[in-house]
């Protein structure tokens, strides 16, 4: 059982509230992380809609797996994730029901 120390603190170490780097989440990291996710989601954005897209290759496989299930699971190759992720994100009314997640091989 864990009965507390002498110091009346947890002799358990899975209780104690300290991760493996021994970092705390500071005000001045939560400021950091609270300007650099929507830095990080802009600059994101910005390429995207920067990048031209010609034309999907491929998209009769999609067409064909939803016609013969209404939910599926895509997998590519993480070198892609940008693309994939925003094309299938654009599809979404079209995937309704679908699990949408990410296979990371190699």
């Amino acid at each position: 059982m864990t009965d507390p120390g002498p110091d009346d603190h947890l002799r358990n170490s899975f209780y104690r509230k300290t991760t493996r780097s021994g970092r705390r989440m500071t005000p001045a990291r939560r400021l950091l992380y609270r300007l650099a996710v929507p830095l990080g989601l802009a600059i994101i954005k910005s390429w995207l809609r920067s990048c031209r897209v010609m034309r999907v290759l491929g998209v009769e496989n999609l067409d064909a797996a939803l016609a013969k299930a209404p939910s599926l699971i895509p997998c590519y190759w993480h070198q892609h994730q940008l693309f994939c992720a925003h094309y299938l994100l654009q599809q979404r009314p079209r995937l309704d029901n679908s699990i949408v997640g990410v296979v990371e091989l190699g």
